[in-house]
C-alpha cells in the first residue's frame, strides 16, 4: 500500500516537472527532450503502479512489454539529452541516428516471445519470464545508460564556468539515480531483502529535478546548498537503512532456531550503533561535499570585516582602490581584479591601479564601450557566462562579450552612487575555473557599494583639504610676510647706515654678523617651507621603529650630555611600521629637539614604544615622546600643528606642521596631553604592517 502512494507520487511529481519543462521554453530542443523523458518516466511509473493490481496473467504480461519498451527510450533519451546537453541541437549530433536503430528492432522482438516469453504466478503474486535473447535488451539498455553517463563525464572535463558547473548538477543527478536504484533494486535483493525494490522510481525525482534545474536556470547557487544537505542526508538515510537491515540478518541468523521475537534485539544494536557513528560520519560527509561542490570558498564575513576595516582607515582613493584590489583578488583567489574610475574631464572609465601576476598596469574604458551603455541600464552585474541568457540582443551580445574577451575579464560589476555609474569593479576568472555563484555576487555587491559610499567621504574629504589648504594659504602669507619682514628691515637699516659708517670696524664686524644671521634664517624659512608644501617621493617599506628611535637618540646622544638630560627609553615590542624611514627620522628629531627645547629645571625625557589596538579594530606602532618642561597651555593645544604658530623666541613654526603631515601620510595620527609647569607627552600611531 506504501509502494502505491508513492508512485502515485513519483507519477504526478514527474508529470508537473514534464510540463513545467517544456512550457519554460518550447521552441528549446534541450527542454523539449527532457520533458519527453520525464513524461516517458511518469507513464512508465504509472504502468507499474497498474501492474500491482493486475490479476490476469495476460494483462500484466503486456504492462511488462510496455514497462520494457518505455526503459529503453527512457534510457535512448538520456543519450539524446546527454548529447545535446546544454545548448546543443540534433543536428549538430547525427550519430544519434545511429543509435536509435536498435529501438524498433527491439520492440519488434518485444511483440514476440524472444525478450519476454511470458508471464506466470508465485508466491507473492506474478512475474514475468525472461525470453532467451533477453542478455541482448539489457545490453542495449546498458550501453545507452553508460555511454550517456561517460560523455556527461568527458563535458565535465572539457568544460569550464558555467557549462561545467551544469554538467556537474547533470553528473550528480546520475549519481543519486544510480545508487539510490542500485541500493533498492540490485544490492538489496542479492541480500535477500526485496521489500525496497518498489521504491526505486522514486529516485527519478532528485534525478529529472537536477537535470531541470541545469538547463532551466544559469545562475546555480541556490541548488548548492541543497546538493550538499540532500547528499549528506541521502547518504545518512542509506547508512541508517544498511545498518538496521544488516542487523536483521545477522540477528536472524544468529537467533534462527530460537522462537523469540528478535525485533526489539536490531532495534537497540541499530540505535547504539547509529549514534556512536551519525555525528562522526555526518562531519566527513559535509567535508567531502564541501571539498567537491564548494572548493575555493572564502570566508565571507571575514572579507567583510577586513574590507569594514579597511575602508574606514584609507582617506586617500589610490590606497583605497589598492586596497581593495589586494583583498578580493586574495579572498576569491582571482586571476586579477581592476577598478575603474570615472574621470569628470573625459567621461572615460580609467583604472589606476590594477594587480595581475605581480604586475602593474592601468586599463582605460571609454563611455562609448557597450558594456558601459549596458551595465548603466541594468545597474546590476555582468556575467561573462551569463552574457548569453541575459541579452537577447545577439550584435549587443557580441559587442560586450568582445569587451570582456579585450579585458580578460569575467565578472563587471557597477559601482554606483545617486543613480549614475561612477566606477566599475572588474574581475578575470578563478584560479580554480570555478564560475561566480550568487553569494561572490551578492558580496561584490555589497563591496560595490561600500566603495561608492566611500569614494563620496573621500571627494567630501578632499575637497575639505582643499578649502583647508586655500585657507593656510592666506595663513601662510600672513606668516611668510611677518617673518620675512623682520630680517629685511634689520638688512634695510644696515644698508641705509652703511654709506656713512663704512669706515667703522666695529660697524662692518656688526653687519657682517647680523646681515649672516639674518640671511641664514630666511633660507632656514624657505627650506622648512618647502618641506611642508612640496611632497617629496616615498620610499615605503617595512620599517622597524625600535631601531629608528636608536639611530635618532645616538645621533642626540653628545647634545643630551652637555645638557645634562636624563633619557630613559622603554623600548617595547612594536610590528614593523610601512613607512618612509628618512620621514620617520625626521619626525623623531624633529619631535626629540621640541622636548629638549621645552625643558626647565628637571631635565627629563621620556621614549617609549608599544603597540595598541584603536577602537576601528587597527593595530598601531606607538611612539610616545614626553618631557618635563613648562608643558603648553590649553589654549594653544589645538593650534600646535598650525604653520607657523610658534610660542618659540626663535623658529619658524612649521616643525610640528610638518611632523603632523608626515605622519598623516602614512595614514597615522598623533595625541598631545600636556600639563603647564608639569610636561608635555606626543604619542605617534603608524598603522602596523601586516606581514601575512
Amino acid at each position: 500500500m506504501v509502494y502505491n502512494i508513492f508512485s502515485l507520487i513519483t507519477f504526478f511529481s514527474n508529470l508537473i516537472l514534464a510540463v513545467v519543462i517544456i512550457l519554460n521554453n518550447p521552441r528549446r530542443e534541450i527542454n523539449r527532450v527532457l520533458g519527453s523523458f520525464a513524461l516517458i518516466l511518469s507513464f512508465w511509473t504509472l504502468i507499474l503502479f497498474a501492474s500491482q493490481y493486475s490479476r490476469e496473467l495476460s494483462v500484466f504480461e503486456v504492462l511488462g512489454r510496455l514497462n520494457f519498451s518505455m526503459m529503453l527510450v527512457c534510457a535512448y533519451l538520456l543519450l539524446y539529452f546527454v548529447e545535446i546537453f546544454p545548448n546543443g541541437k540534433f543536428s549538430e549530433n547525427k550519430h544519434l541516428l545511429f543509435f536509435l536503430i536498435p529501438i524498433p528492432l527491439i520492440w519488434l522482438g518485444l511483440a514476440t516471445d524472444i525478450f519476454i516469453s511470458g508471464a506466470k504466478r508465485n508466491m507473492i503474486g506474478m512475474e514475468l519470464t525472461r525470453g532467451s535473447l533477453y542478455p541482448i535488451y539489457i545490453a542495449v539498455f546498458a550501453f545507452y545508460i553508460l555511454t550517456a553517463t561517460f560523455r556527461l563525464y568527458q563535458k565535465y572535463r572539457n568544460n569550464q564556468g558555467l557549462v561545467k558547473l551544469q554538467t556537474r548538477y547533470a553528473l550528480t543527478g546520475v549519481f543519486v539515480l544510480m545508487v539510490g536504484a542500485s541500493i533498492t533494486n540490485l544490492i538489496m535483493p542479492v541480500l535477500g531483502v526485496n521489500l525496497f525494490i518498489y521504491y526505486g522510481p522514486l529516485f527519478t525525482l532528485p534525478f529529472v529535478a537536477m537535470l531541470a534545474y541545469s538547463i532551466m536556470k544559469y545562475r546555480l547557487l541556490d541548488i548548492a546548498i541543497f546538493i550538499r544537505k540532500s547528499l549528506v542526508y541521502f547518504v545518512l538515510v542509506t547508512f541508517i537503512t544498511t545498518v538496521y537491515v544488516m542487523m536483521f540478518l545477522l540477528m536472524q541468523t544468529v537467533f534462527s532456531g530460537m522462537h523469540i521475537s528478535i525485533s526489539i534485539f536490531v532495534s537497540l544494536l541499530s540505535a547504539v550503533l547509529i549514534a556512536v557513528t551519525m555525528d562522526p560520519l555526518k562531519d566527513l560527509l559535509g567535508r567531502w561535499t564541501d571539498k567537491v561542490f564548494f572548493k575555493g570558498k572564502y570566508d565571507y564575513y571575514k572579507v567583510l570585516k577586513m574590507l569594514g576595516q579597511t575602508l574606514s582607515s584609507v582617506l586617500k582613493v589610490d590606497e583605497l582602490i589598492a586596497k581593495v584590489i589586494d583583498t578580493i583578488t586574495v579572498a576569491m583567489r582571482l586571476d586579477y581584479t581592476a577598478i575603474f574610475i570615472l574621470e569628470r574631464n573625459s567621461g572615460a572609465f580609467v583604472a589606476n591601479r590594477t594587480v595581475k601576476d605581480g604586475l602593474v598596469w592601468s586599463g582605460r574604458i571609454e563611455q562609448e564601450d557597450p558594456v558601459v551603455s549596458c551595465i548603466s541600464e541594468k545597474k546590476e552585474a555582468l556575467i561573462f557566462d551569463e552574457l548569453e541568457y541575459t541579452i537577447s540582443e545577439k550584435v549587443e551580445c557580441g559587442a560586450i562579450k568582445e569587451s570582456f574577451l579585450r579585458l580578460q575579464a569575467k565578472v563587471f560589476v557597477p559601482i554606483i552612487l545617486k543613480e549614475k555609474l561612477i566606477g566599475m569593479l572588474v574581475l578575470g576568472g578563478k584560479k580554480s575555473d570555478d564560475i561566480f555563484t550568487q553569494e561572490d555576487l551578492d558580496l561584490l555587491d555589497m563591496i560595490s557599494h561600500q566603495i561608492s559610499v566611500v569614494l563620496e567621504n573621500t571627494n567630501l574629504y578632499e575637497q575639505m583639504l582643499n578649502t583647508a589648504k586655500l585657507a593656510l594659504v592666506g595663513t601662510m602669507a600672513a606668516g611668510m610676510a611677518h617673518e620675512i619682514r623682520n630680517p629685511l628691515t634689520s638688512m634695510k637699516t644696515f644698508m641705509q647706515i652703511l654709506p656713512d659708517k663704512h669706515t667703522d670696524r666695529v660697524f662692518i664686524e656688526r653687519f657682517s654678523a647680523v646681515v649672516g644671521e639674518e640671511i641664514n634664517r630666511l633660507s632656514h624659512l624657505t627650506e622648512d617651507l618647502l618641506s611642508f608644501s612640496k611632497s617629496k617621493p616615498h620610499k615605503y617599506e617595512p620599517i622597524e621603529v625600535n631601531a629608528v628611535i636608536e639611530k635618532v637618540t645616538e645621533l642626540f646622544e653628545m647634545q643630551i650630555g652637555k645638557k645634562r638630560i636624563e633619557l630613559k627609553k622603554k623600548i617595547g615590542s612594536v610590528p614593523p611600521a610601512y613607512a618612509d624611514e628618512e620621514q620617520l627620522t625626521q619626525v623623531f628629531m624633529n619631535m626629540l629637539i621640541n622636548s629638549m627645547q621645552a625643558l626647565g629645571e628637571k631635565k627629563e625625557i621620556i621614549i617609549e614604544t608599544g603597540t595598541e589596538t584603536r577602537e576601528n579594530l587597527l593595530k598601531y606602532s606607538t611612539v610616545m615622546i614626553s618631557d618635563t618642561g613648562s608643558g603648553i597651555p590649553e589654549q594653544n593645544l589645538a593650534r600646535i600643528f598650525d604653520p607657523f604658530f610658534t610660542t618659540k623666541k626663535e623658529g619658524t613654526g612649521l616643525g610640528l606642521a610638518i611632523c603632523m603631515k608626515i605622519i598623516q601620510e602614512h595614514n597615522g595620527f598623533i595625541e598631545v596631553k600636556s600639563k603647564p609647569s608639569e610636561g608635555t607627552s606626543f604619542k605617534i600611531f603608524l598603522p602596523a604592517y601586516n606581514t601575512k
